[in-house]
Parts: structure tokens; sequence; C-alpha cells
């Protein structure tokens, strides 16, 4: 076997990172931005580098062997570590551009207002990123990004977050529902639907985690939820009249007319963090500008509770 430290290219580790994280080969595709065959032939060449099968793949599904699950560790350690270690080369000079990722909770539409005032305040152009928080966390770790905006808690090793703006949960609902026309919702009366769709456990296990205490220890009844990976397909479901979820207040006037959201009733209140993250290595005047404008930006714009 060809010694794999002389074979192995950043290109590989990029890869199989993506498909073991997303169990899928398609989805893996569509996050590195290339079509589905250079991800099977790439996560071949590095089987055949390795010497050992490193996912077991199906027609329906794809499992981490517990060589694949060893590499996933230290490929995830190894390019955090290179991230870091090439964040300190340029950490004296700020960027020019500012690579943001934005999470999906917030209205999107009002983001070239975010993108101007960065410009004009921190003399940076902007180049946004909009996926999930736990998707920019790793975008983070990876060095894909400079800072994000993101729903808290989130997973992210080695980062630090400056939490700037507390948000309302609101029970997003059919609007034909007969809980859409009270101005105050329990969280006990969401067991009238079939599934409370939050996201999923592997798409962002510490906000799944958060949410399912926190319902729960409200009086939603547990085994209820759905899992919905795509924004979309979560309004669909429940804009059909079977399903109802949690959404931050930021997103108000995105659900479209079949979905309304109503405010959780004062002891079933429900908030999040809202934060910016960054690269421990991230330039702090940088990250501190950035929050700065961020906080004012969110109050501003969507009335949210600021926080020192």
């Amino acid at each position: 076997m060809t010694n794999a430290i002389d074979t192995v290219e950043l290109r590989h580790l990029r890869t199989f990172i993506a498909v073991a994280e997303e169990l899928n080969f398609h989805s893996a595709a569509a996050r590195l931005h290339v079509t589905q065959a250079p991800v099977t032939r790439t996560i071949r060449q590095l089987e055949e580098i390795l010497g050992t099968r490193l996912l077991d793949r199906s027609t329906r599904k794809c499992e981490l062997t517990p060589a694949g699950e060893k590499l996933l560790q230290t490929a995830q350690r190894f390019m955090r570590r290179l991230s870091a270690d090439l964040g300190q080369i340029g950490v004296a000079s700020p960027p020019s551009v500012l690579r943001l990722g934005v999470c999906f909770a917030l209205d999107a539409v009002r983001l070239p207002e975010l993108r101007e005032n960065l410009r004009r305040r921190c003399g940076v152009r902007v180049h946004l990123e909009l996926r999930g928080s736990h998707e920019l966390a790793r975008m983070l770790a990876f060095g894909e990004l400079d800072a994000a905006i993101v729903l808290l808690p989130v997973a992210g090793e080695g980062l630090k977050v400056t939490r700037v703006a507390k948000a309302e949960m609101m029970a997003a609902l059919p609007a034909s529902h007969e809980l859409a026309r009270q101005r105050l919702v329990a969280v006990s009366d969401l067991n009238a639907f079939d599934r409370f769709i939050l996201p999923g456990r592997r798409d962002n296990p510490a906000m799944f985690g958060y949410l399912q205490q926190a319902l729960e220890r409200r009086g939603l009844q547990s085994g209820r939820y759905a899992r919905s990976r795509e924004a979309f397909e979560g309004l669909a479901h429940i804009a059909a009249g079977f399903a109802c979820s949690l959404l931050a207040e930021t997103l108000q006037g995105t659900t479209g007319k079949q979905v309304v959201l109503r405010l959780l009733r004062k002891e079933d209140r429900i908030t999040v963090d809202i934060g910016v993250a960054a690269a421990a290595a991230a330039e702090e005047q940088t990250v501190a500008e950035t929050a700065s404008c961020v906080r004012d930006f969110l109050v501003a714009s969507f009335g949210v509770q600021a926080l020192a």
C-alpha cells in the first residue's frame, strides 16, 4: 500500500467529511457544489489509498464503518487545526472581504441592509452564505467562513461566540386551524397536531435537544417529532394542516398566507439567543465590529432584545 501521507490530499478529506456528516452522497455533492460522480470517485480513491472500506453503501442508506468513524474524527480534528494555523498567519490584517454566514432563522429579504451596514461601518465587502446554524459552525471550523450569525445553542468546537440578541420562539400554525385565531397559544395545545416539526437531531443536535426539553417541560407529548431538513418542506406540512412547529420571531412575514405565527403564552415562553460566531483565531477587532453591527441590525430590523 502506498504511504497515505504522501497520497491523501485535502480534497479527499473535505469530500469524506461531507459524505460522513451527511451520510448521503447526493447531499454531500450539493454541499460541495459538485455533481455526485466526483464525490463517489474521490471516496473510492481514498478507500484504495487507505486499503480499507470507509462506508457501507446500499441503494437506500450509507453508514460509516469502524474505520470510517475513526477517520472522521481524525479528519475533522486535522481540518480544524489547519484552519486555525492558517488563520494565525494573516491575523494581523483584517479581511477586506468578510465571508459571513447567516442562518435560515433570519428573513433573507433584509440581508442587503446588513451587507450595506457592514460595508459602511467595518469597511469590508460582504460575501453571504445562507445555511443552517450547525452547518455554519462546521464551515467556520474548516476556515470556509470568517464569521456567522447563528441560533444558539449550536455545537462547534473551538469557536468563540458573542451573544448579540434574544428572540422569541413562536408557534407556526396552519392558518385554517382554530388555534390560529388565538393571540397566544399554550404549548400543550400543540398536541392537537399529528406532528411537531423540529430541526433534525443530526442536522443540529444542540438545538434539537434544547427545544425538545423546553417543549416537553411545557406539556408537549414526546414521540411526536418529525424531521424537516428544508424550510419549505416543513412549511408545506404545516400549511397542509397536520403539523406545527416553532419558528423564531425574526421569520415573521416569511411564511406566506397559509402559515401563521403566534406568540406562546407567558408561562410557556421559549427564547433563543442569536450569536455571532467566529473561529478561535479570528481577529478580535473584526469580530467585535461585526457583532456590534449585527446587534444593531437585528434590533432595528426585527425588534428583538439586544444582549450586551
